[in-house]
């Protein structure tokens, strides 16, 4: 997985048409695809953990390329086309022309949203580590394209080693046995995206509805 630029991964019921524009896109930025459909099959998993409906993986030779060439006209033209092409996929999925598909799942109440479980960005920390934005809370266009650009500036300076930055002062309150794969959320009001620790957020819901039955 560490091989490609950029990569899709979505669930075989979706048509490889609904993707052309993006893969348009990515391919006028002088990127390589990888395009690749999977089953949608159960995962006896927390909601995080799970594979989205659709999930665009940024591999590392492709931020490599950012911080390697950020002065020359890759960083003036082909990086902003690949942004483009992931704004104009989120405002399709979200906005435009909705999905419409089947979680499957062992109970409801399991899901903090259902936008969860419809669309995430992975990417590769510096160090191989694995990360998935996840879009848990709808948004408008504007907030979706707001959403994209601190997507990729977080992760660039996550990659930088030259000053402290946002996720690396985040991930020193998890535990270090949960830091090799990494979950954020994005708020839109800072308009940034935070680290989250899914197995916390996981126990602090079962209390929170056990506490709601036992009042009920």
């Amino acid at each position: 997985m560490h091989d490609f630029e950029i990569g899709i991964e979505y669930i075989g019921g979706i048509s490889e048409e609904y993707f052309s524009e993006f893969a348009d896109g990515v391919e006028s930025g002088g990127a390589t695809l990888l395009s690749k459909p999977r089953e949608n099959v159960y995962y006896a998993a927390l909601e995080w953990v799970v594979p989205t409906a659709i999930a665009v993986y940024i591999g590392k030779p492709f931020v490599d390329g950012i911080l390697k060439r950020a002065a020359n006209d890759f960083g003036d033209t082909v990086y902003p086309k690949i942004k483009d092409a992931v704004k104009q996929l989120v405002r399709k999925v979200f906005v435009g022309q909705p999905l419409s598909f089947t979680t499957v799942t062992s109970s409801s109440a399991k899901l903090t949203s259902v936008e969860s479980t419809i669309f995430s960005v992975c990417a590769f920390g510096p160090d191989g580590t694995k990360m998935k934005f996840i879009f848990n809370e709808r948004l408008n266009e504007a907030e979706y394209n707001a959403c994209i650009d601190a997507l990729f500036r977080q992760l660039v300076d996550f990659h930088r080693s030259d000053s402290p930055d946002a996720i690396t002062e985040q991930l020193e309150q998890l535990p270090i046995q949960r830091r090799r794969s990494i979950y954020l959320i994005y708020g839109a009001t800072l308009e940034s995206w935070s680290v989250v620790d899914p197995i916390a957020a996981s126990l602090a819901r079962q209390s929170q509805r056990k506490a709601e039955d036992e009042a009920s």
